[in-house]
């Protein structure tokens, strides 16, 4: 029978080929997800995939140029010199309006004003995902219906706690994490109860080039079946907690 976990996808630098490998890895091994979890790049990922973009068709997307080409500048450059302005109407182009036009459950981490995470689940999707990635002191916070939000990741890197409290504690997960992306390796995270977690190597990106995209995401992607492929297979009985 195959098995059915929630995903988690955590906030890492630019990692977007980390995550495109790790769900490639998901698909190959058959495992049904009912739900996801995402946060600053996580976010991304998971919001194009979640909208029922193929992998292939994410991966084009993300390359067709560098990712200083798709930000903006705004002069008041005390609260951030780069606005996601450009992002968002990107967005608005091939993202359901808000999270209410997607087929299944979807969460965004972002961090309010007051330095706590927060999962948003409902209201505008395009802006949320925005915020999701708005690294502070980088880009300005954005508004989402009338509240202004950063980076989860600023908050909380994976968001597993938020993940529980919204999904119940009978549910499993399975976690991506990238791991510290400043040049020092992040100890080795315990997993939660109910979770198991992939850790990936920071992707080698910067705002002037994703690198060699579509090899990170292929070691990815190998990385993760040797990983669960004892764990979640076609052939394991459901993980899920009865609804």
């Amino acid at each position: 029978m195959v098995a059915t976990v929630d995903v988690v996808l955590s906030s890492g630098f630019l990692a977007f080929s980390r995550h495109v490998g790790f769900l490639r890895a998901l698909e190959q091994l058959d495992i049904e997800v009912p739900a996801v979890v995402g946060t600053s790049s996580g976010a991304l990922i998971g919001a194009l995939w979640w909208s029922g973009f193929r992998l292939d068709d994410v991966t084009r997307l993300l390359t067709r140029e560098r990712p200083l080409a798709s930000v903006g500048w705004h002069p008041a450059f005390w609260r951030g010199p780069l606005t996601l302005r450009p992002v968002i109407d990107q967005l608005r182009a091939i993202l359901p309006s808000t999270f209410e036009g997607l087929s299944k459950p979807f969460g965004v981490g972002v961090t309010d004003p007051g330095g706590q995470y927060r999962l948003l689940t409902s209201g505008p999707l395009p802006e949320a995902v925005a915020a999701s990635c708005a690294m502070p002191y980088l880009f300005r916070p954005v508004n989402v219906a009338g509240q202004m939000f950063i980076d989860g990741g600023a908050a909380d890197h994976r968001g597993i706690q938020a993940w529980r409290e919204w999904r119940g504690a009978r549910r499993h997960a399975v976690v991506h994490e990238i791991l510290g992306w400043r040049g020092k390796r992040a100890p080795p995270s315990p997993s939660p109860v109910g979770c198991t977690v992939v850790e990936s190597p920071r992707a080698p990106a910067s705002f002037l080039s994703l690198g060699d995209f579509v090899g990170q995401a292929e070691q990815t992607c190998r990385a993760t079946v040797a990983a669960l492929s004892s764990v979640y297979s076609s052939e394991t009985q459901p993980l899920s907690a009865a609804e």
